[in-house]
């Protein structure tokens, strides 16, 4: 999987750099809220922010274009902890912050003279810049780096989808992506919680 994902992502360079040249591209700034989810935790609301950007595939097909994006996001699980002095469950939250790079293949249909419809794939490529697991239970908290405790893996790639509404410069984009390899380390992996993780981001392009 982790080749052929490399492969793809090569080969929409290539077809990238002759359109490049020959046609106008369009990029933007984006944000949004994502929603992280693996398995046998909790979810995990977080925020991302980055950069958008659009080239077309070919100067004879205004459908077909290439999205490279960069941002940062926020994802993360909850779990509990049981604290034997009063015996109640307290939220364990891991947070961690990702720069991530999404090379997604996108086809556009428009619906009005300003109006369009969009849909996306393709690989993401993600790397973990920090992260924290922490809990605050009363008189004592607790916090931990899942990075240096050698709890979580710093690199991530998986599969992403998209698809949106575009109006004159703005876009509205609801996103899936979903890790194929195991990010945690040690006993918990047993676990397998693959990050899948939802997304909805309000995008605004400059040209």
């Amino acid at each position: 999987m982790k080749t052929n994902i490399i492969r793809l992502s090569i080969m929409m360079l290539i077809l990238c750099n002759p359109a490049v040249a020959q046609n106008k591209h369009h990029y933007g700034v984006t944000v949004g809220l994502a929603v992280s989810t693996a398995a046998d935790f909790r979810s995990h609301t977080g925020v991302m922010a980055g950069v958008r950007s659009e080239f077309p595939l070919s100067s004879m097909d205004s459908h077909l274009y290439l999205s490279p994006s960069a941002y940062i996001i926020q994802k993360g699980w909850k779990d509990e902890i049981l604290y034997l002095v009063d015996e109640k469950d307290y939220d364990f939250v891991s947070n961690i912050y990702y720069a991530e790079i999404p090379l997604l293949v996108g086809y556009r249909h428009a619906i009005g003279s300003q109006s369009e419809v969009f849909c996306e794939t393709g690989p993401y490529f993600a790397y973990g810049l920090s992260g924290k697991r922490e809990v605050k239970i009363p008189g004592e908290d607790y916090s931990e780096n899942v990075f240096s405790n050698g709890l979580c893996k710093r690199f991530d790639y998986g599969w992403k989808l998209s698809a949106g509404f575009g109006f004159s410069r703005w876009q509205v984009i609801m996103s899936f992506e979903s890790s194929v390899r195991k990010s945690r380390k040690t006993e918990w992996e047993v676990y397998n919680p693959k990050e899948r993780t939802f997304s909805l981001g309000l995008a605004y392009l400059f040209i």
